[in-house]
């Protein structure tokens, strides 16, 4: 089973397979160094950075009214 982990939730924890986290800036580029992809909803930064770590990425778009 993949593992992911989840950053943005402002919450610590492990559900099934999702390991998640409150950001730490060191951690989410240790994460990301070992990471096989990264998923984004988008943002430049995080996107170049996958890209200089030669990560596979795929970034997606959520639109929702709260």
């Amino acid at each position: 089973m993949k593992k992911f982990i989840v950053y943005g939730f402002n919450k610590e924890g492990i559900e099934g397979n999702l390991t998640f986290r409150k950001f730490n800036e060191d951690k989410i580029y240790e994460d990301m160094s070992n990471a096989k992809a990264v998923i984004t909803n988008g943002g430049f930064t995080l996107i170049s950075e996958a890209i200089y770590l030669k990560k596979t990425y795929l970034q997606y778009s959520c639109y929702w009214k709260l």
